[in-house]
C-alpha cells in the first residue's frame, strides 16, 4: 500500500512496472516531461503534451486526474493493451482510495473491461472499441 495514495488520493500515473509518480491537480503535463527525461531522455519532445501522450500511448501509463482515471486499451498502431500485473495489483490495492465518485467509476471500469478482454469476452471488446 502507497502511503502517499492513502494520505493524498490519487493523482499522478502509475507506470507497466508499478510505480506511482504523484503530482498536484492540474501538473500532470510537466511531470509527463520529468518522467520522459528520467526514463527515456532519447524520446523526449519540446511538447509537454507530447510527452504525455507519449507515456499514455506508446509506453501504457494510467494516469490519474482529479476528475477520472485514463488508460489507453489501444497502442498507436491500434494493438491491443492490456495492464500489467503491477498495475492491476495497484489499482485493486488502491481504489479504495479514489477521489471521488467518477474515479472510481473509472477504474472499476478499467479493471474490469481489462479483465473480461484478456478472458475473450466478446462483448467487452465491443464495448472497448466504442468506449475507449
Amino acid at each position: 500500500m502507497n502511503k502517499n495514495v492513502v494520505k493524498n488520493g490519487l493523482c499522478g500515473y502509475l507506470s507497466p512496472d508499478g510505480e506511482y509518480i504523484a503530482c498536484k491537480s492540474y501538473e500532470h503535463m510537466p511531470t509527463a516531461t520529468q518522467i520522459v527525461k528520467r526514463t527515456a531522455p532519447q524520446k523526449i519532445s519540446g511538447s509537454d503534451f507530447q510527452n504525455e501522450k507519449y507515456l499514455l500511448e506508446e509506453v501504457g501509463y494510467v494516469e490519474f486526474t482529479a476528475r477520472g482515471c485514463i488508460f489507453k486499451m489501444r497502442g498507436v498502431n491500434k494493438e491491443r493493451r492490456y495492464l500489467t500485473s503491477a498495475q492491476t495489483q495497484f489499482l485493486e490495492d488502491h481504489i479504495a482510495h479514489s477521489n471521488n465518485s467518477d474515479q472510481l467509476r473509472d477504474i472499476d471500469f478499467i479493471l474490469n473491461v481489462n479483465k473480461e478482454a484478456k478472458e475473450g469476452n466478446i462483448l467487452s471488446e465491443i464495448e472497448h472499441n466504442v468506449l475507449l
